[in-house]
């Protein structure tokens, strides 16, 4: 999925951006857009599940579930 922003203005080290259609304003750190974006710009943003992360990440909680109730039940 592609979004598409206006870099609207900069205020303290955030960006706000007008994003979508609709021109949903959205705060942002400033550091993590292109170093040459300014007011104005049109900004794109692609959005994807990173699903190995997604994985990892259920993977890991899962783990520690599991060891909480591991730990709940050995103190019964």
């Amino acid at each position: 999925m592609r979004v598409k922003a206006v870099l609207d203005r900069i205020e303290a080290g955030r960006a706000v951006l007008l994003a979508g259609e609709n021109e949903t304003a959205v705060s942002w750190p400033r550091r993590l857009l292109p170093p040459e974006a300014k007011e104005g710009d049109i900004l794109v943003f692609a959005i994807d599940v990173d699903e190995q992360a997604t994985r990892q990440s259920r993977q890991e909680a899962e783990k520690l579930l599991r060891q909480i109730l591991d730990q709940q039940t050995r103190e019964e």
